[in-house]
């Protein structure tokens, strides 16, 4: 049987948002080179593509729809935390506590043609891109559930189709400048602000984002990227990065000079008060 009828049925509308979507998880694949002729798509697979060590999740959107329309949409991205994932490749499944983003990355697209049609869908030059690495919308948007554009647009430059495979591989490697990142080229300053888990007291630290971006996505050692920081500051950033990488659990580790030097003059009194009893 000939089933070029069914895929045209089923798929044939790319304006359609699931199938605009597949084809937007479609044209990243082929931006990044990691859809081989042949590939099937995999469906509620833990994360939408892989490139090299990388999960990759693609949310899509557009200013038309497929029904009329009295003002084009507003568009919004999905960016839910998850409980649960499921390994095509094993039937693997697994929970999350507390519920997390899975993929490393995310690439949001929007298509921004209007109105909407199969043939502006295929043209690559009415799309447009942003690349965010999981941990900045951790960091930035919490347990968020959705975000539009006026945010991404703060959180990244958007690119073309051709810059794709590019800006995801600067994110990926170790060496790369990061003041040439997408993440830092509309921004010069980064407030981080930790609250302390015992007394609750805020402390802000500011730092250039540059620097920031060594330390937090290119693993630079903090003693290097700022050897002159306070040990106060300090551990604002540590913990904060402890929280968004997953290296606490999601939970803030937090604790201020105050609650610390409290402490040890605790633990201080105690070691007397034990040392003052044998010797009695």
């Amino acid at each position: 049987m000939d089933i070029s009828g069914f895929h045209s049925w089923a798929a044939g509308n790319l304006v359609d948002n699931r199938n605009r979507g597949i084809f937007a998880e479609w044209l990243v694949g082929q931006a990044l080179e990691v859809i081989d002729p042949g590939d099937v798509r995999k469906e509620w697979d833990a994360v939408d593509l892989r490139y090299g060590d990388i999960g990759i999740e693609i949310k899509s959107s557009g200013l038309s729809q497929t029904w009329s329309q009295v003002k084009v949409s507003t568009p919004r991205f999905d960016v839910s935390e998850q409980s649960q994932w499921w390994d095509a490749d094993t039937d693997t499944w697994g929970s999350y506590d507390p519920p997390r983003r899975t993929a490393d990355m995310y690439v949001f697209c929007l298509h921004e043609a209007v109105p909407a049609t199969n043939e502006n869908v295929v043209d690559l030059s009415q799309w447009r891109f942003w690349i965010i690495p999981t941990p900045v919308l951790n960091s930035e948007l919490a347990s968020q559930r959705s975000v539009g554009v006026r945010t991404l647009n703060r959180l990244s430059k958007s690119v073309a189709f051709s810059e794709i495979k590019a800006t995801i591989d600067q994110f990926s490697r170790s060496g790369e400048n990061p003041s040439q990142s997408a993440l830092t080229a509309t921004r010069q300053k980064k407030n981080v602000t930790g609250r302390c888990k015992q007394c609750k007291e805020k402390r802000k630290v500011t730092v250039h984002v540059d620097a920031h971006d060594r330390y937090f996505w290119f693993d630079h050692p903090l003693e290097e990227v700022w050897p002159n920081m306070t040990e106060a500051d300090a551990r604002v950033l540590i913990a904060d990065k402890e929280k968004n990488f997953g290296y606490s659990g999601g939970h803030n580790s937090y604790v201020c000079q105050g609650c610390i030097d409290r402490q040890a003059d605790l633990w201080q009194k105690q070691i007397n008060e034990a040392t003052e009893g044998n010797n009695c």
